[in-house]
This record gives structure tokens, C-alpha cells and sequence, in this order.
């Protein structure tokens, strides 16, 4: 059985409450107080652009501005 879009993310983010990532209140997810400490861009304890870096020198196809120059459309299962 396949799972739509909406049903599929719902999942994901029930796992990240889970694993104690998210909270959830009601339909509602936000970032619970330790990860809202790491993943806020306005902290000075923010992680996220270390994982930026990362991202962008591990994986650089995935930038959009080589999605947008590429010739032709590709997926990773073409890699």
C-alpha cells in the first residue's frame, strides 16, 4: 500500500517526536527545547551551519543552482 505525501510526512515527524526531536500538540509540531537550541539560526549555540558546510562539500550536485544549469533532468538513481 502506498502512503500519500501527507500521510508519509505525518509519519516522519511522529518518528521525530519519538526520538524526542519534535513535540507534538495536537496537529501542531514544533522543535522541542533542546533541538530548538541548536537548530535556531538567531542562537549563538546554532549547529546548523556546520551541517550546511557539510552538505554542500560532501554533496555538491544537490545544489540548486546545479539543478537549475543542468541540461538535463537527473535523479539519484541515475547516479
Amino acid at each position: 500500500m502506498l502512503l500519500s505525501a501527507v500521510e508519509s510526512a505525518r509519519d516522519f515527524l511522529d518518528t521525530l517526536v519519538a526520538l524526542g526531536f519534535l513535540q507534538r500538540d495536537g496537529e501542531w509540531y514544533s522543535n522541542t527545547p533542546e533541538t530548538d537550541r541548536f537548530l535556531d539560526r538567531r542562537k549563538p549555540s546554532y549547529l546548523g551551519g556546520m551541517i550546511e558546510m557539510a552538505n554542500h562539500r560532501l554533496y555538491p550536485f544537490r545544489r540548486p543552482a546545479h539543478a537549475t544549469t543542468a541540461p538535463t533532468p537527473h535523479s539519484f538513481s541515475s547516479l
